[in-house]
């Protein structure tokens, strides 16, 4: 019911960084997409650098922020390099991962990545950075990682890739005053393999125990209402509890 062709609308030469003489060209490598909330589509390209609004039902773009085609202004901030995660946050408020593979251009200072909140000013085209978060190590991840704003209004962060500094992926829980509250660092394994986490979200879960049960009808102790699996169940020889099956 709907397709958006990447071709149609971007140009190779909107990448700010790639090598034109290159044999290979890699010029989107789109690696996110998200529902805003106006029912459009947003999408991260990470090698343009850029977030693209697009109009659910046209196909058009609303508008591009960021990499060399970039429509809006950035206020109190650097633009964002080679991104990850963009999220929506509602009323033109935007979460995403800044993996900051350029940010030595702006800062001269070594590449950082970060977590960073946007407010986009649709009238005056403005980007104006209302929240950030780097890692008290000075991370820089240079490929993958993801951020995800939990219901509490603390940040869940992923720096996915830290072989660079030869370290696992580091995920860490900020509060809203950039207090870390939680985190996790994955072991490097002795064969020297990576240890990398492409994305990470941290959910509430919630289990029924009165859906807990076998749901194979051959068992004797079978019910229709349960939904897992024969690991509850028991058979015929198994000193089963009931000697016929709940229906």
């Amino acid at each position: 019911i709907f397709e958006w062709k990447s071709w149609d609308h971007f140009n190779v030469t909107d990448n700010t960084y790639l090598d034109l003489t290159s044999d290979l060209l890699p010029f989107i490598h789109a690696n996110a997409i998200e529902i805003d909330y106006d029912g459009n589509f947003l999408i991260s390209s990470r090698n343009l650098d850029e977030i693209t609004k697009i109009n659910r039902t046209t196909g058009e773009i609303i508008w591009r922020w960021g990499g060399s085609q970039n429509e809006f202004e950035f206020i109190n901030d650097y633009p964002f390099t080679h991104q990850h995660c963009i999220k929506s946050l509602g009323d033109n408020k935007y979460l995403l991962f800044d993996n900051g593979n350029f940010s030595s251009n702006y800062t001269n200072e070594p590449n950082i990545s970060r977590a960073v909140e946007y407010q986009l000013d649709l009238n005056t085209m403005t980007a104006t950075k209302t929240w950030e978060f780097s890692h008290p190590d000075s991370l820089f991840s240079p490929s993958i990682s993801s951020v995800q704003r939990l219901e509490n209004g603390n940040t869940l962060i992923n720096f996915g890739n830290l072989s660079l500094i030869e370290r696992g992926a580091v995920v860490t829980e900020v509060n809203p005053q950039n207090e870390i509250v939680f985190e996790f660092e994955l072991e490097i394994p002795s064969s020297g393999s990576s240890s990398n986490i492409y994305c990470a979200n941290k959910f509430d879960w919630f289990f029924d125990e009165s859906i807990v049960g076998c749901n194979d009808f051959e068992a004797c102790n079978y019910s229709n209402n349960t939904i897992n699996s024969s690991v509850f169940c028991e058979y015929p020889g198994d000193e089963c509890l009931i000697s016929e099956p709940l229906i």
